[in-house]
């Protein structure tokens, strides 16, 4: 029988907000719709806990144990999953090793399995966290911090189709081979993301910010590029016919067909790669 509400030591359930429950043990706990925004569950184990349509806005997460929980519904505006600190020294770990060395962030919380769908993350604090086990189908990313995040790998490629992730930083975030089709990626930072072979069909980029970007063999036909902006982005092969929109920006940037945006008079508006060009290329 799964026991409900906090453990005994802790403040009763309808004084959670802001609670002080650093390391506390909520493993297997039935805290459907508690509030328990503000509080600092550092270090916390919440394995296998039921957290259904719970506040968490503005909590504190770092470090804590999510695997196997059903998060829901939950709302976790705000929320810092890592240590904001230590995150600065995680990224430039990563930035000067390189993207074979990205691993999980220390500090953060760990949500393997985590069921996520339909969660309410905007503004949340993902920095490193690897999210290639958890669900986030339906979930609210929107300027939420997902920098250095893993979010696919070679062994699980990630579903995130409609995913909302307007405005949220994904830089060097991992998104290989990723399924990201009708996603909300506008306003978003694409600094240094990995979108490699990347499902990006009628996704919108409005004014996404894409430096450094790797896109190769990326799929983003009927993507809205309007006010976008491509530095240094490498687009070899990169299938998009028929996106729409203007992009802002074309510096630096490599065409779908292998030519710099400066051999195409500084754009790469209506090149197609070499698969595009032969008989339509492939569906």
């Amino acid at each position: 029988m799964t026991p409900s509400g906090p453990p005994s030591g802790t403040p009763r359930a309808d004084r959670l907000r802001g609670a002080d429950l650093r390391g506390a043990d909520l493993r297997g706990r039935d805290l459907v719709g508690l509030d328990l925004s503000e509080a600092d569950l550092t270090g916390a184990d919440l394995r296998g806990a039921t957290l259904r349509a719970a506040s968490l806005r503005h909590a504190q997460l770092s470090r804590a144990l999510f695997a196997g929980a059903d998060l829901g519904r939950a709302d976790l505006t705000g929320a810092r999953l890592v240590d904001q600190h230590a995150s600065h020294g995680y990224l430039l770990q990563v930035y000067l090793s390189g993207r074979d060395a990205l691993k999980a962030n220390p500090t953060g919380a760990d949500l393997s399995g985590t069921d996520l769908s339909g969660a309410i993350l905007v503004g949340a604090d993902l920095t490193g966290l690897d999210l290639t086990t958890a669900t986030l189908s339906g979930a609210d990313l929107s300027r939420a911090d997902l920098s250095g995040t893993m979010l696919s790998n070679p062994d699980r490629v990630g579903d995130y189709r409609g995913l909302r992730l307007a405005g949220a930083c994904l830089r060097l975030a991992a998104l290989f081979h990723a399924d990201l089709s009708g996603a909300d990626l506008s306003s978003a930072v694409l600094t240094d993301t990995e979108l490699y072979l990347a499902n990006l069909r009628d996704a919108c980029l409005a004014g996404a910010r894409l430096t450094g970007t790797l896109l190769l063999e990326a799929d983003l036909r009927g993507a809205v590029l309007t006010d976008a902006e491509f530095v240094r982005v490498d687009l070899s092969g990169v299938r998009w016919r028929d996106a729409t929109g203007a992009p802002r920006t074309w510096d630096g940037t490599r065409c779908p067909d292998g030519a710099l945006s400066d051999e195409h008079a500084g754009s790469c508006s209506g090149v197609l790669s070499p698969r595009e060009t032969t008989r339509g290329g492939p569906a």
